[in-house]
């Protein structure tokens, strides 16, 4: 009789436990997170802190899974379309990549209008409430926005004027790279970062335009033997998450997500800015020419870029054009 009642009382620890765990297996939210960047790159670390702060900030119950190097199948500029419809709640998206859904998105990639992080920072304060507005009419919620470094010109050959890259097969990264590269009198390839290895190495590309980190992380050493930095343009990435998967959270774990978001901002900015010291040492390590390009040819591609300026503004219309004479008038440019 009291081996059956100890028998029964088991059980019925057994059950509640089940019933327990079930019920906290329910109250958790898993999430994945796409992004296009290889595992390695530091806005991939970076989104992996993002997740971990996360699950700390709602005591485990807000869990998200990093989907890094487009393992989720998502392209750079199918981004937008697909937070939008939901096949991820969450994507880590370079935001100029969107503009042929959103032109408004590449007004602080416009090549020369911002020369630092400063710069940009103010670039991208004058279109916010755009920026906003753009996701929100997508069906999403910016989280937080951190730049790429500085920008370089990746070449198999030496490069001392733009003579040198007449005609050249040029990797660009968005519509300003492209229409930039094409003045310049470049053959423009607009590919997305996981194309550009293959390229270059079956001849597709003679040079590519990227940030040191991702020559770094992606080797470029084994494919090109020249880097110069040009500047010429910054993109911005932005995590964003759907909008329907993020009313359905709690209350109080949409508002720590937010604050969590707010202060990691700055930090992943400081990321940014160290980054480029770290990554070119890196290629000069592999063997790498990595050098200021020249200020003749910075100068010629600036005069270049800048009329680009005002046909974006007329282009995209709405508040672009106060802004981007805001933003002239604050810089003196």
């Amino acid at each position: 009789m009291t081996y059956g009642l100890t028998r029964r009382a088991m059980m019925a620890a057994v059950a509640l436990s089940a019933i327990v765990w079930a019920g906290s297996a329910a109250a958790q939210t898993r999430w994945d997170l796409a992004a296009p960047w290889g595992p390695t790159e530091f806005h991939t670390k970076n989104l992996e802190t993002f997740a971990e702060k996360v699950k700390e900030v709602t005591k485990g119950e807000v869990l998200i899974s990093v989907k890094a190097g487009g393992q989720l199948g998502i392209k750079g500029p199918e981004s937008l379309r697909a937070a939008r419809d939901g096949i991820v709640p969450l994507i880590d998206m370079s935001l100029p990549q969107q503009v042929g859904d959103e032109p408004v998105l590449g007004f602080d990639a416009l090549p020369y209008l911002a020369d630092n992080f400063d710069e940009l920072k103010l670039a991208q304060s004058l279109v916010m409430a755009d920026y906003e507005k753009v996701f929100a009419k997508h069906n999403q919620k910016l989280l937080y926005m951190v730049p790429w470094p500085n920008i370089y010109i990746f070449s198999k050959k030496p490069v001392k004027t733009l003579a040198d890259l007449k005609g050249q097969k040029m990797r660009t990264f968005d519509k300003n790279s492209t229409d930039l590269m094409t003045k310049l009198g470049m053959t423009p390839v607009q590919l997305v970062i996981a194309d550009v290895v293959p390229a270059l190495a079956s001849g597709g590309l003679d040079a590519t335009s990227t940030s040191a980190g991702t020559a770094a992380a992606q080797k470029y050493w084994e494919f090109t033997k020249f880097a110069y930095q040009t500047n010429h343009g910054w993109t911005t990435n932005g995590l964003v998450v759907n909008l329907d998967a993020w009313k359905k959270l709690k209350p109080e774990h949409q508002a720590a997500i937010e604050k969590l978001a707010k202060e990691l901002q700055p930090q992943f900015w400081d990321i940014a800015k160290a980054e480029d010291a770290k990554a070119s040492a890196l290629l000069r390590q592999n063997g790498m020419t990595v050098e200021m390009a020249d200020p003749a040819m910075i100068t010629e591609m600036r005069k270049v870029a800048i009329p680009l300026w005002d046909d974006f503004a007329k282009n995209v219309g709405g508040t672009v054009p106060a802004a981007l004479a805001e933003y002239r008038a604050k810089t003196r440019k």
